[in-house]
């Protein structure tokens, strides 16, 4: 058990005592909290806390009397040259820090779930959340239950408040609710998720061997080192700032009575039969298939079915996809509904031919969340084929990333004529901002997003040469990406056609994200703005819109220092030209002022 640090060190150590009800003074005592302040750590940084009492908890606050405090100060001599008071048996250490300064300790009782009631301070900054890694943003996950001394890192937002822009903490409306409503029961993007792998083989064919098997436990939740890249665990942990935990089992191998050639081309109904006697060869009692429904809403929360077989783009069914089976929902046995349907051997393209690759499944997961394609069915490509949604490169994207609640970004305050922000690289902070006068305050809206690209974390090994799955590389220079999103939300009749724009969803009406890249996949009224009213678009900093030719976005794409955008040098980017597809004025200017390998510095202007 790690000792109390001597006052020399701490500068001040403040303790107070809050005892818990129903206990005696020894229970109390065996589960005291022991917290010290490191009070001139910073000119700059100052703890609120909480002073009421925890009731029912296995921990309370330690304070020393001010007798007791009399006596250490009359026998000073004799307390300086020994050593201090051990801690109560059965705690841990948690040490909190700001950068590398430590700023405060707490002791708790060991295997119990905590949550830390004190907020820091610092002078033009917005506390954020405390990081389980000091140089990134990772939300440390206080819902577990806490066995070792940990060390959590404050994570600071600008405060922007008189500087012309703020940070919300919430959207009004949730994009995976709208998602939802037209397409399947999307995977919850927060906390804790446990999904089912079914590995399928067909009759008469290939086989899974044991090693197969172990590859797919690596592949769906071992750990980065297990692959070459990263699992489908490790790259959602990272992506959505330590939020999204995804967990889960690889089922039993199911062989089909059908063979290759008949499932080849079979159709939903046989597949969709094939799923549930997949599932049912699990043998799982209620209580296990629940366990795999944690929203409880009686659909089972993902299905992954990996079949073994090779597959080949032109061979019918044996591609990649995710797709809901429709299946009426049962609390009490949960069904299949959103699952995936991919080969096995997708673990061996790219970089898996000599280990395993994931790349295909992290996409394809990210529809299992609710998120769309960013290609288009047409030669116009207007994402610029670099992301994760696109050509299965790469990090999340910025309009991703808000979607599903992972990060929230600086809006500019409309009313000032010039606004300066600094931000940081968005793979590991979220920086990101948001450009539009009257912003609805959700993620579905139309508006300009802004994020600092690095070829760091998740971007790292795309960027270092082609990714041989498709032969498509990344940025490999740092600089601001500046996206045109059109996410707002079509309200609809009984036949999923559009009715009109709404900014929140209204009770009893079904809704959807009117705009797609691929017009078959957009809800519109129009063929005109099926066509031309484009989900995720990537300006280009060159001022020519190379992606309505198929090119692929490059390092030139990106706004570097010195550059910028203006609506009137750009409006090929723009269907309405100097105004977004609702009609009202772009409005402003972007400058990019610096950019380094930490942060970028960019003045807003309003034209």
């Amino acid at each position: 058990m790690k000792k109390l640090m001597l006052l020399s060190l701490l500068g001040l150590l403040m303790v107070s005592c809050n005892t818990i009800k129903n206990r005696s003074t020894e229970e109390s005592i065996s589960s005291f909290i022991e917290e010290s302040f490191i009070a001139e750590t910073s000119s700059e940084l100052s703890f609120e806390s909480s002073s009421s009492s925890i009731e029912d908890s296995s921990s309370s606050e330690i304070s020393s009397s001010s007798s007791e405090s009399s006596s250490s100060s009359s026998e000073s001599s004799e307390s300086s040259s020994s050593e201090p008071d051990l801690p109560p048996d059965n705690t841990i250490n948690i040490s909190y820090y700001d950068n590398d300064t430590l700023i405060y300790n707490q002791y708790v009782d060991e295997n119990t779930v905590f949550t830390p009631s004190y907020i820091p301070e610092k002078e033009n900054n917005i506390f954020y959340a405390w990081s389980a890694s000091p140089n990134r943003l990772e939300y440390f996950d206080w819902t577990q239950t806490l066995e070792n001394d940990l060390s959590v890192y404050a994570f600071w937002k600008l405060d922007g408040s008189d500087e012309g822009y703020y940070l919300p903490n919430s959207f009004v409306t949730d994009f995976q609710e709208v998602s939802d409503q037209v397409v399947f029961h999307s995977l919850k993007s927060l906390g804790y998720r446990n999904v089912l792998v079914i590995p399928i083989q067909f009759k008469g064919d290939v086989t899974y061997s044991e090693a197969d098997l172990e590859k797919l436990e690596k592949g769906f939740f071992g750990e980065d080192s297990d692959t070459s890249w990263e699992s489908l665990k490790s790259y959602y942990y990272k992506s959505s700032y330590g939020q999204l935990d995804i967990n889960g089992t690889i089922g039993e191998v199911y062989t089909t009575t059908q063979t290759k050639a008949v499932v080849k081309n079979a159709s939903d109904s046989t597949l969709r039969s094939i799923h549930n006697l997949a599932l049912s060869a699990q043998n799982f009692s209620n209580e296990e298939l629940q366990s795999y429904d944690l929203d409880h809403d009686g659909n089972l929360d993902a299905v992954y079915f990996m079949y073994r077989t090779k597959y080949s783009s032109g061979s019918g069914n044996f591609w990649a996809w995710t797709y809901w089976d429709g299946n009426t929902p049962n609390t009490t046995k949960p069904t299949i509904d959103n699952h995936v349907w991919m080969s096995f051997e997708f673990f061996n393209e790219g970089y898996g031919n000599a280990g395993l690759d994931a790349h295909t499944v992290i996409h394809e997961s990210g529809h299992v969340l609710g998120l769309d394609d960013y290609y288009s069915e047409l030669t116009y490509q207007p994402a610029g084929s670099l992301d994760m949604q696109d050509y299965n490169v790469l990090d999340q994207t910025v309009f991703s990333k808000m979607a599903l609640n992972w990060t929230f970004p600086y809006v500019v305050d409309t009313d000032k004529e010039e606004v300066n922000i600094t931000i940081r690289p968005f793979e590991s902070s979220g920086d990101c901002i948001i450009i539009k006068n009257d912003w609805n305050g959700s993620a579905t809206d139309e508006y300009l997003a802004i994020e600092f690209y690095t070829p760091t974390g998740l971007n790292y090994k795309d960027s270092q040469s082609a990714y041989p799955g498709n032969n498509i590389r990344g940025f490999t220079i740092p600089g601001i990406k500046i996206y045109h999103i059109d996410a707002r939300v079509a309200q609809l009749n009984s036949s999923e056609s559009f009715v009109k724009y709404v900014d929140e969803l209204e009770t009893g009406k079904k809704h959807a994200i009117a705009s797609s890249n691929s017009p078959s996949w957009s809800f519109h009224g129009s063929t005109s703005d099926r066509n031309n009213f484009k989900l995720v678009h990537l300006l280009e900093a060159t001022g020519t819109n190379s992606f309505k030719n198929g090119s692929i976005a490059k390092n030139t794409t990106l706004f570097t220092q010195g550059k910028g955008f203006t609506p009137s040098d750009t409006t090929t980017f723009f269907t309405k030209r100097l105004n977004f597809n609702d009609n009202t004025p772009i409005g402003y200017s972007i400058f990019v002022n610096l950019i380094n390998s930490e942060e970028a510095s960019l003045t807003i202007t309003k034209i």
